[in-house]
Formats: structure tokens, C-alpha cells, sequence
């Protein structure tokens, strides 16, 4: 029996003990009957249907198709946080709690 290759549980995710029926055609992973959705594209997980949490790297992609990743931090993220990190103030140069007696 092949596994479903979704999690499940929202404070404890753990991987779904159901057997696989089909793979979403938008990611490339095996699903479950109650993780799968049929639409005018085919199947597709629960997770591309909500465009909520993608995965960062399909498994194992069809061959047909090349690995779709999603990069973690866009160039402008990138940018932002340079940007942040120069508004930043200094730490002071001693430790103004070093000495508590």
C-alpha cells in the first residue's frame, strides 16, 4: 500500500495513514481520498487548492515535468531585510547589567 504524502493535525502535523488513490497535478504528490480534490485541471492536493502551504520541493515529480520548488525568501524580501538590518540600532559597547551588586 502506497501512503498518502500529506500531513494531517494542526498543533502535532504528522504524516496521513490513508492510502494514496491518486497525485496532484499541480505538485506531484501521492493523496488520499480526503486529501485529493477532482477540478477541470485534474487532482489536486488540498494544499495547491488553497494556495495556503505549497510544498518547498515535490518528492519525487512526474518525469514529464521538472521539480517545482518555492523559493523561501523572494530577491525583494531579500532586499527588505538588508534594508531593516541598516535601521537596526548598534548594541551598546558594555553590558549595562554586567555588574548588579
Amino acid at each position: 500500500m502506497t501512503r498518502c504524502q500529506l500531513f494531517v493535525g494542526m498543533l502535532l502535523p504528522h504524516p496521513c495513514e490513508h492510502a494514496a488513490i491518486g497525485t496532484c497535478g499541480q505538485c506531484g504528490r501521492l493523496g488520499c481520498e480526503a486529501h485529493l480534490e477532482a477540478g477541470p485541471a485534474g487532482l489536486l492536493c488540498r494544499a495547491c487548492v488553497s494556495a495556503r502551504r505549497r510544498p518547498s520541493c515535490s518528492p519525487a515529480p512526474p518525469p514529464s515535468r521538472p521539480r517545482r520548488c518555492l523559493a523561501l525568501f523572494q530577491p525583494a524580501d531579500l532586499a527588505a531585510f538588508e534594508q531593516a538590518a541598516l535601521l537596526d540600532e548598534p548594541e551598546p559597547a558594555e553590558d549595562a547589567f554586567a555588574d548588579l551588586s
